[in-house]
């Protein structure tokens, strides 16, 4: 008698299903097939739109703004000032674009997820894929607080498993208790970020010191970097020695920890 084992059944179930489109491609399909066969719609018309926007109106055009701005400061600060009229300067100016509100990727909080010495996954704050990170909800702080994913949880959900005994890298801000939990969970096992301050009132004051108190009780290694010398102004001369001093003293950390 052939054994049974109910988590090989539910994985093929998942696999088959995981090669099937999903059920919103599946609805687009039919309803194209029956707009086809009463002569209402030609494939070829659709195939043609499709990729105009995959390979030329969409993703391409926005590389095109975006490498722009790279290269020319003074359109950057046109593009952040009024994104509309900036897009219109390379022609592609219509009803998608004029609403648009370009928001520059600041080096606030910046994540990174390293592990044997390679760099895994990078992580910045931001709304989930989808959501539409439109100019009221920028605007109003209580809800962009909602909506924003950390950093620190982009990173690690970027990484998946590779962040299983890896080391994350913060940048910005000491790290806040929720993400702290996330950290823990993902199975990254060091920490590098500005400490949190010992003392103050403030929301994410008290919410590092509470993280601090997590990575601790969970056995997570934290090393505390100059807060100087994570931030993008601070001068090469003046940082080094401080990298320098904080790598030299979490390697002595480590070597007790390996006694």
């Amino acid at each position: 008698m052939a054994s049974f084992s109910a988590d090989r059944i539910v994985e093929i179930h998942r696999q088959l299903h995981s090669q099937l489109p999903s059920e919103p491609a599946l609805r687009v399909k039919a309803l194209e097939s029956v707009l086809v066969e009463k002569g209402l719609l030609d494939s070829r018309t659709v195939d043609a739109w499709v990729e105009a926007f995959t390979e030329v109106i969409g993703p391409k055009r926005g590389a095109q703004v975006v490498a722009r701005a790279w290269v020319d400061l003074e359109y950057k600060a046109r593009l952040t000032g009024d994104a509309a009229a900036a897009i219109n300067e390379l022609g592609y100016l219509g009803h998608a674009t004029s609403h648009l509100k370009i928001v520059e990727n600041m080096d606030q909080v910046h994540n990174l997820v390293v592990k044997d010495n390679r760099v895994v996954a990078v992580g910045f704050n931001g709304f989930p894929s989808d959501v539409v990170d439109m100019p009221e909800r920028l605007d109003d702080r209580e809800v962009k607080y909602e909506m924003v994913v950390h950093a620190e949880v982009n990173a690690l959900l970027i990484a998946g498993q590779r962040a299983d005994g890896a080391t994350i890298y913060v940048q910005g801000r000491p790290v806040c208790a929720s993400c702290a939990g996330a950290i823990i969970q993902s199975g990254v096992q060091r920490v590098v970020a500005e400490p949190p301050p010992a003392e103050g009132d403030g929301k994410w004051d008290k919410s590092g010191r509470i993280a601090r108190t997590m990575f601790a009780e969970a056995d997570r290694h934290f090393d505390p970097y100059p807060h100087d010398c994570l931030n993008a102004g601070a001068k090469p001369e003046a940082t080094m020695p401080k990298l320098k001093a904080a790598a030299a003293q979490a390697k002595t950390s480590a070597r007790r920890r390996a006694r």
